[in-house]
């Protein structure tokens, strides 16, 4: 007699009940995941954003130790500083960060930059130099400015990449310099909170009336320049460039890296790309040089700083205005109590 044999096993298939029940489980767990995973990911990309700063931080340690003061702006606002019979742009020798390339282990860029290079044919003669068959130096990509929070790819201010400037996610400090807006857009922020930064945007080439390390004009500070003690002080800071008409111009540029601590951290400009832009001449305009020549990114919570020491710290964007400011100046006078307790990178 032939009989069936059984097996030991249960059917393979699974009811329609049980399916839905690992479905649902299974989502679940990516619910819980997925924000975690999106966090790990913005700590990593915090701790490449803190690393390209530690960097920074060094370079201009070492740009001191050599040249016994930090590396200035290369804007002049009289022939007898630029000695190329030239102001402003057609006299630019650029940005503090060009003169830190040799120490941010970009040599070739540096060594064939030519420094007499100046005239009135076209502005920004310097600016316009080539290298690597055509290519413009203002746009090269500089790996060691780029945040990768920031999400801006590709790295230009605009699509040309021969010509087009490559942008930096890092700017000098100019500290609490006195900022006017522009044509009385906003008068929220002016700055110039301690009296020591008198000079409009840091235009100016003479340390008495800048506030911050850096002014706009051609000075930079040197250590004992810095009377509130430099790790007391911002040296630079993170930028999302596409919130400002001059942060965009780029790494190199003379005009596009000179910030203020006035505006509060990550003040709500309406950048390209964002609804509603350029929108109205107020105080979130980009055109606004108070409130949009301002440090912030795209960290959640704050925004990450060098201070003079080469030290860097995450400061939160609740941080008391009062005490923003203080941090901004070299040489306020007055010490800075608690302000380790805005401090996330502890």
């Amino acid at each position: 007699m032939n009989t069936r044999r059984q097996s030991r096993f249960p059917a393979a298939g699974y009811t329609l009940l049980e399916i839905l029940v690992v479905c649902s489980v299974a989502g679940i767990m990516s619910a819980q995941l997925m924000p975690m995973l999106g966090s790990a990911r913005e700590r990593a990309r915090r701790l490449s954003c803190s690393n390209n700063l530690k960097q920074l931080g060094i370079a201009l340690q070492f740009y001191h130790e050599t040249y016994k003061r930090l590396p200035a702006n290369g804007l002049y606002f009289w022939t007898r500083q630029s000695r190329n019979g030239h102001t402003w742009n057609k006299a630019s020798t650029g940005s503090p960060f060009v003169k830190l390339l040799p120490f941010m282990e970009e040599n070739p860029i540096y060594n064939k930059l030519d420094f007499e290079m100046a005239g009135p044919e076209e502005d920004q003669q310097f600016e316009l130099q080539k290298i690597n068959s055509g290519q413009l130096v203002r746009s090269l990509i500089i790996p060691h400015l780029l945040c990768p929070s920031a999400g801006l790819d590709p790295h230009l201010d605009g699509t040309n990449q021969a010509r087009d400037p490559a942008i930096s996610c890092y700017s000098t400090s100019i500290g609490g310099q006195l900022m006017p807006s522009r044509q009385s857009w906003c008068t929220d922020y002016p700055g110039n909170t301690f009296g020591t930064g008198p000079a409009e945007h840091g235009n100016d080439a003479r340390g008495y009336r800048i506030s911050g390390a850096f002014a706009r004009g051609a000075w930079a500070a040197r250590m004992r320049d810095i009377t509130d003690g430099s790790s007391q002080v911002i040296a630079l800071g993170e930028t999302l460039p596409n919130k400002s008409f001059h942060q965009r111009l780029g790494w190199m540029s003379f005009n596009g890296n000179w910030t203020a601590t006035v505006a509060p951290m990550n003040y709500p400009t309406i950048s390209r790309g964002e609804p509603g832009y350029p929108g109205k001449k107020d105080c979130r305009h980009t055109g606004n040089w108070q409130t949009s020549n301002g440090f912030r990114s795209r960290h959640p919570g704050g925004v990450q700083f060098v201070f003079n020491d080469g030290s860097v710290h995450l400061l939160s964007e609740l941080i008391d205005y009062q005490t923003y400011q203080r941090l901004g100046d070299r040489r306020d006078g007055q010490p800075i109590r608690n302000w380790d307790s805005f401090n996330l990178s502890q």
